[in-house]
């Protein structure tokens, strides 16, 4: 698994790859922990409650059991790239077709990589150091249908669940979450950017990310776009 090198491929990565402590998926009672913790008839309920459910000390729980690729990042500390494959591993044990995707920000009006010391937060100095603005997500196989996941924009605030971004972020609805600020629309599945420069057949993908004010349901951020360079298929 190479973050470094930006050109668009598609390669299996073995989840320990990713977290080197998960010698085999029944090491540390991993299958037992997060395939019984699963039970429902319709898939995207049970990705829904998988995605709201590792908040609760799951996501911690992986990192502390089986450790991180990236030094540094082995504590839990609510990064999308710590995560995603975490969501990633829970959904493959319970028998989901998942593909871990990174991407770097890139410009709508080229398709190329935006230069990480473009960067206005706190982040630039580590941003310039991996080479890209980064962000990840999931994609899920149900019934032959692609669908994508930002584990880290959905939570439970004050016991509701809520999509973090901007319904245009997100997807026509599908599944069983609805977006709380337009029911019209998705409130997990991101929606696949198409006419982006350099996506031809909806590849590689693409999607906006756009933070929400929670309490106006306003945009709190400009709109940014995030080009996939690794589709990562995950296995055991």
């Amino acid at each position: 698994m190479n973050l470094r090198e930006f050109d668009y491929r598609e390669e299996t990565v073995s989840l320990k790859e990713i977290f080197p402590g998960l010698i085999d998926i029944n090491s540390n009672n991993f299958y037992q922990n997060f395939r019984e913790r699963s039970n429902f008839d319709d898939r995207h309920a049970e990705i829904l409650n998988n995605t709201k459910q590792l908040w609760n000390y799951g996501y911690k729980q992986i990192l502390d059991r089986f450790g991180f690729h990236e030094p540094g990042y082995e504590k839990f500390a609510e990064h999308c790239h710590q995560i995603t494959p975490a969501l990633g591993a829970v959904l493959l044990v319970n028998g989901f077709n998942v593909a871990y995707l990174e991407a770097y920000r890139a410009d709508p009006a080229t398709g190329e990589k935006i230069d990480p010391k473009e960067e206005k937060s706190e982040m630039r100095e580590e941003f310039c150091g991996i080479g890209r603005i980064p962000y990840c997500c999931l994609e899920v196989d149900i019934n032959g249908e692609k669908y994508y996941i930002s584990g880290k924009h959905l939570k439970e605030i004050n016991g509701a669940t809520k999509a973090l971004l901007t319904p245009d972020c997100y997807r026509d609805m599908v599944g069983v979450f609805p977006h709380q600020n337009d029911p019209s629309k998705s409130g997990i599945y991101l929606a696949q950017t198409m006419d982006f420069p350099g996506v031809e057949n909806g590849k590689p993908f693409v999607w906006k990310k756009q933070k929400m004010n929670m309490r106006t349901g306003k945009p709190a951020e400009p709109e940014e776009f995030f080009k996939t360079f690794a589709h990562m298929r995950l296995t055991f």
